[in-house]
């Protein structure tokens, strides 16, 4: 449905969230609930205790004056309405969302990045607990423990009340104090044009809870928007803070060319690392597995380092079949015969 948003000046949007039972097989409508605005992602509802979450943005963020208004709102089990947190950042958008057991993280931006914590216990009625401003946005979040919540995300830089973004931000933020939520380290990775996959596709982001790595792929610019870098960077996490271990790429561009070939490279695309897994030995300590659409790797975790690229343990080249071409393509350019 559609209506118009607090304050006017445009159309805003209504979300249709439907409810089926599956019943070994014969799946039966159960109900319906109705949210103004929109949802990012999957990450914006929730099911927790009996009780559905939603996250929404309504209204327009960029109109004059923006009319934008973010909520939670939570839904009994028949789909009834059940409680909402109304009115958070008014002007801005929602860029992650995370909900984790009776807590709600909600990252909204439009100069500086808001963190809302949300406490979910009592589905009746939700409430805000304390918020966050920082510079920055945070795309993702993820769980570290109870009190602790990595986000990822870029960097921003505000200069005459113009905010651009630079690089890819990791924030650890401590939620101990749900009332007054603090930003517990961060590191920057990359200037202007910096990016992460992470941003739009969370399958991108390995985490071992065990040991806190971390790791995901990013591409890390230079100065004038220029890569210097693009491959998986490795971070561990723990006791407040977030530390660099090390990366490892399979790119075979020179970023380092001074006749603008590292621009180019013939199909270097197809070794961007595209996800990153581990394994965990008592004896061996982890081993990050690579992967990119020519290559799988594995690298000693203890071996990577920021100085110099480590030697795999175990390199496979998968060149043969070209993975990068779909099959359809493969078969309409395969000779007669």
């Amino acid at each position: 449905g559609r209506r118009a948003p607090p304050g006017g000046g445009g159309v805003g949007m209504w979300t249709v969230v439907l409810k089926f039972a599956m019943n070994g097989g014969a799946p039966s409508f159960e109900g319906q609930a109705e949210v103004p605005g929109t949802l990012i992602n999957q990450f914006a509802m929730d099911e927790w205790g009996g009780f559905l979450r939603v996250a929404t943005t309504d209204g327009q963020v960029w109109s004059d004056p923006p009319t934008s208004t973010n909520a939670v709102y939570t839904f009994r089990p028949d789909m009834t309405p059940a409680g909402a947190v109304e009115g958070m950042a008014r002007g801005e958008r929602i860029f992650s969302v995370r909900f984790a057991g009776e807590r709600g993280y909600v990252v909204t931006f439009r100069q500086v990045d808001p963190l809302f914590v949300l406490d979910l216990s009592d589905g009746e009625a939700p409430r805000q607990l304390g918020h966050l401003k920082v510079p920055g946005f945070s795309e993702y979040l993820h769980p570290v423990d109870r009190d602790t919540i990595v986000g990822i995300g870029k960097e921003t830089v505000t200069e005459g009340g113009r905010t651009t973004t630079a690089g890819v931000k990791v924030s650890l933020f401590d939620v101990g104090d749900p009332l007054n939520p603090r930003e517990a380290d961060v590191k920057v990775i990359g200037k202007a044009g910096s990016s992460t996959p992470v941003s739009y596709e969370h399958k991108a982001f390995a985490f071992n809870p065990a040991t806190g790595m971390m790791a995901f792929p990013i591409t890390e610019n230079g100065d004038g928007w220029r890569p210097v870098y693009d491959g998986i960077y490795v971070f561990r996490v723990g006791s407040g803070k977030v530390d660099l271990l090390g990366r490892t790429t399979q790119s075979v561009r020179d970023f380092g060319s001074a006749d603008g070939s590292w621009w180019y490279g013939y199909g270097d695309d197809v070794r961007s690392i595209k996800r990153g897994l581990y394994v965990e030995d008592s004896a061996e300590g982890e081993t990050l597995l690579t992967f990119s659409m020519r290559q799988f790797r594995a690298h000693k975790v203890a071996d990577l380092s920021v100085a110099e690229e480590a030697a795999p343990v175990v390199e496979l080249d998968l060149t043969t079949p070209d993975c990068s071409v779909v099959p359809w393509q493969r078969r309409r350019e395969a000779p007669p015969p």
